[in-house]
């Protein structure tokens, strides 16, 4: 893996990132609220304005992980399978 992934996984594993995860659940848990209080009231707009809200929110608090994850997908895509390696290496030339 390359040296920003390994920064980004660190990045998770600080004191300082626990605390930003437990404040975005937080901010998560009032805009459902504020969903759930648009519907109740039957103000179509509103909802659609929260659930926008939400959806925006949950995109930007999961980059690091989709980050990640695609440079995990690029560094595997990039990384020969050790069997097909092998069996190359036993094919007659």
């Amino acid at each position: 893996m390359n040296l920003d992934f390994m920064e980004l996984s660190n990045l998770k594993k600080t004191h300082g990132y626990k605390i930003l995860e437990n404040e975005w659940m937080h901010q998560s848990v009032e805009l459902e609220k504020r969903i759930q209080k648009a519907a109740q009231g039957g103000k179509e707009s509103a909802w659609r304005y929260w659930a926008g809200q939400l959806a925006g929110f949950k995109l930007a608090v999961t980059a690091l992980d989709r980050a990640l994850d695609a440079m995990i997908a690029e560094a595997e895509s990039k990384e020969p399978n050790i069997v097909d390696k092998l069996l190359e290496e036993m094919k007659p030339s």
